[in-house]
C-alpha cells in the first residue's frame, strides 16, 4: 500500500493545517500560517509522487471516481438521502484515521456541502496534475521573498489542494481496508477531493 491509501498518514496531514486554521478561519491567512501551510503541502505531495506506488495507486482511485460520478443522484430525497450518508461515512472515516472530533465535524460538514454545488468532476491528466501543485508548492516553500511576504490568496488554494488530496488519502486507504462501503462512496471522495485543488490550478494556467 502506497502513501496515497495510507489514512493515517493524511489524517495527521488534516489534523495539522486543521489545527492551524481553526482559530483564524474567515480571517486573511496569517503571514507565520501562510508559509507553514505552503511548507506543509511541498512535503506532502513531495511524498506523495515520490512513491513508488503513486501512479498505480492513482489510476485506481481516478477510476473508481469516474465510475461513481457517472451515477450519483443529482436531485431530490434521493440525493438529500446520500449526501446525509456521505456525511456521515466521511465522519467516521475522518474518526478512524486519528483526525481531532473538530477538524472531522469542519471537513465533513464541508465535503458534503460540495456534493450539491459541483456541476463536473475532472479526472483528466489528474497525475500530471498533482504533480504540477507538488513543483508549485515547493518552489514558494523554498522561496524567501514568499516567506517574508506570503499571498494568502494562494496559501488558502494551496491548503484546499492539500485538504482535498489528503481527504482522497483516508477515504481511499480507511474504506478500502475496511470494506464497510461500496465504490460509489469512495468514488464522490474522490471527486469532491480532486475537486478542491481547481482554484490553486487556475492560478497556473
Amino acid at each position: 500500500m502506497g502513501i496515497l491509501k495510507d489514512p493515517q498518514y493524511w489524517g495527521r496531514v488534516i489534523s495539522r493545517i486543521e489545527e492551524r486554521r481553526a482559530l483564524t478561519r474567515g480571517d486573511v491567512m496569517p503571514r507565520e500560517d501562510a508559509v507553514a501551510v505552503m511548507q506543509e503541502a511541498c512535503r506532502a505531495f513531495s511524498d506523495l509522487v515520490e512513491d513508488p506506488d503513486f501512479e498505480a495507486d492513482l489510476r485506481e482511485c481516478v477510476e473508481v471516481g469516474r465510475r461513481a460520478t457517472q451515477g450519483m443522484p443529482r436531485e431530490g430525497e434521493e440525493f438529500e438521502r446520500f449526501v446525509q450518508r456521505f456525511r456521515d461515512v466521511e465522519g467516521e472515516v475522518l474518526r478512524q484515521s486519528g483526525v481531532n472530533e473538530g477538524a472531522t465535524i469542519h471537513v465533513a460538514d464541508e465535503l458534503s456541502g460540495l456534493l450539491g454545488v459541483i456541476d463536473d468532476f475532472d479526472f483528466d491528466r489528474v497525475e500530471g496534475k498533482i504533480r504540477l501543485i507538488r513543483d508549485v508548492c515547493c518552489r514558494y516553500a523554498k522561496d524567501p521573498e514568499f516567506a517574508q511576504n506570503p499571498q494568502p490568496e494562494l496559501a488558502e488554494d494551496a491548503l484546499e489542494a492539500l485538504k482535498g488530496i489528503a481527504i482522497v488519502g483516508v477515504d481511499i486507504g480507511i474504506m478500502t481496508q475496511t470494506g464497510e462501503v461500496g465504490d460509489t462512496f469512495i468514488g464522490m471522495s474522490v471527486g469532491v477531493g480532486l475537486n478542491k485543488c481547481r482554484a490553486l490550478l487556475r492560478r497556473m494556467w
